[in-house]
């Protein structure tokens, strides 16, 4: 009977195994550690160093589809682009004279990483004439290379890859995918520390004036906010939710592209609501706003929703007492639905709950994604000594898993799309709205609800 394909795979596994059985198990488990996970009945890589780290990675029998997304999320944390690209280069060259069939798969796993790489981390390597550099000589190798072609499949994917999309995009000056694929190409302005739009009480009656989003219902207002907010959010890469690069804004550019909406957002609702000089205008626009931030809530862009409700709930906006006695009773309980969802209770529990059970497309709060990376950045080291041999230093994968966990389901909320229509005048409107700052809101507010209001204020979650 002709061999089946798990025959032959089992035959192939039996031949790497004799080949190189200490280099195989040198690697694997020297200066490295492993815990056992009950729930899964499997070992779970805890540390290692960073040798030991990519000698896994490149082996052909120890093939880890999880290992491979942790390492390609999270290898940053201990080695270069650069080096692992130099890496990957050296390991082809070491291996790339023989037929011998280790070498052969040895030669296919550094091809197929470097396609994953390019593919992982285009963003920032797309333009990296390093990158082109190593990429060009190991397709050159590879494609004269008659054996690795003529057997392995997998090679020869990776090396039309590499050439059809990487070195091409390249070639065309980063031609390639574009971050995140929002689909939009409009861009959110920069805001300054100080806001823009309103500067001053002088100019709210200028800003009453010009509101021509109120022409629009709640639910196209929340439509068009929720497209804008994930066009942003689809375009952050996850280098920078690595190594607290979501705090500095030179090395996560599209992150704070996404809180600087935020507050825009909300410095938006302020400057709405405090410009107005009627009482029971001012409360229209808060029953508005109420049902936008609600729209939102169902329509999972959770980020909006709590820009809006953040708006609602400052200072400038909280402190009007008249206003607030005025915005009809249905519109109060709605607004503390809303609010109960971002509660910060039992470490937001109730937001994470409703996250969890929420079907794509879905917009999370950029603020909870930041906090949770932080929290494993800051409780983890990076490395450590090894247990058993305390003069060797390993990496912690243990954090990194972590991390590539918390950046794979911020990528599983970037694959499904809105399939909303835009309204160009709204969305202009939206993408530059008027704002004002805190200084400014507050004394605003002072000014059409003085200190010495008794009127009651409805109670709102803990936020």
């Amino acid at each position: 009977a002709a061999p089946t394909r798990a025959t032959a795979t089992a035959v192939c596994l039996v031949t790497l195994l004799l080949e190189h059985h200490d280099d195989l198990f040198l690697h694997s488990t020297h200066h490295a550690t492993f815990a056992v996970n009950a729930d899964e009945d499997s070992h779970v890589l805890v540390n290692a160093t960073g040798d030991v780290l990519i000698k896994r990675l490149l082996s052909p029998v120890l093939q880890d589809r999880d290992f491979a997304r942790i390492f390609f999320l999270t290898y940053t944390a201990f080695i270069t682009s650069d080096e692992l690209l130099d890496r990957l280069q050296r390991e082809y060259e070491q291996h790339g004279d023989g037929a011998r069939l280790w070498h052969v798969k040895v030669r296919t796993r550094v091809l197929d990483a470097l396609k994953t790489l390019v593919d992982e981390r285009r963003s920032s390597l797309r333009d990296s004439a390093h990158c082109v550099s190593v990429v060009t000589a190991l397709v050159s190798a590879a494609s004269a290379d008659d054996v690795l072609m003529g057997t392995e499949a997998r090679a020869k994917r990776a090396v039309a890859y590499l050439q059809g999309e990487y070195l091409r995009a390249a070639a065309g000056g980063g031609g390639g995918a574009s971050l995140g694929g929002g689909g939009g190409t409009d861009t959110v302005r920069r805001r300054s520390s100080t806001g823009t739009g309103v500067t001053s009480p002088r100019n709210f009656s200028h800003l009453a004036s010009k509101a021509i989003w109120t022409k629009y219902t709640a639910a196209d207002v929340a439509r068009e906010l929720t497209l804008i907010d994930f066009d942003l959010f689809t375009r952050i890469p996850p280098e920078e939710c690595l190594q607290r690069a979501f705090m500095r804004r030179e090395h996560a550019p599209h992150f704070f592209a996404m809180t600087d909406r935020f507050n825009e957002v909300s410095e938006w609702v302020v400057a709405e609501i405090v410009s107005r000089d009627s009482v029971s205008e001012r409360a229209q626009f808060i029953g508005r706003f109420i049902e936008i931030a609600d729209r939102c809530r169902r329509m999972c862009n959770f980020n909006t929703a709590f820009a809006v409700l953040a708006g609602l709930m400052g200072s400038a906006v909280s402190r009007l007492k008249l206003t607030w006695a005025k915005v009809p009773l249905k519109m109060r309980k709605i607004f503390q639905r809303v609010a109960r969802l971002f509660d910060v209770g039992h470490n937001h529990r109730k937001y994470r709950e409703v996250l969890r059970d929420s079907k794509p497309p879905i917009v999370p709060y950029i603020g909870l994604i930041s906090k949770f990376l932080y929290a494993v950045d800051d409780n983890n080291p990076d490395t450590m000594p090894h247990r058993d041999h305390p003069d060797i230093t390993v990496v912690n994968f243990a954090k990194l898993r972590m991390t590539a966990n918390l950046v794979t389901e911020l990528q599983s909320y970037q694959i499904d799309s809105y399939t909303f229509v835009r309204i160009a005048e709204l969305r202009a409107y939206l993408l530059a709205p008027p704002v004002v700052n805190s200084s400014d809101g507050h004394a605003r507010s002072l000014q059409i609800e003085p200190r010495d209001v008794t009127a009651p204020t409805p109670r709102a979650a803990n936020i």
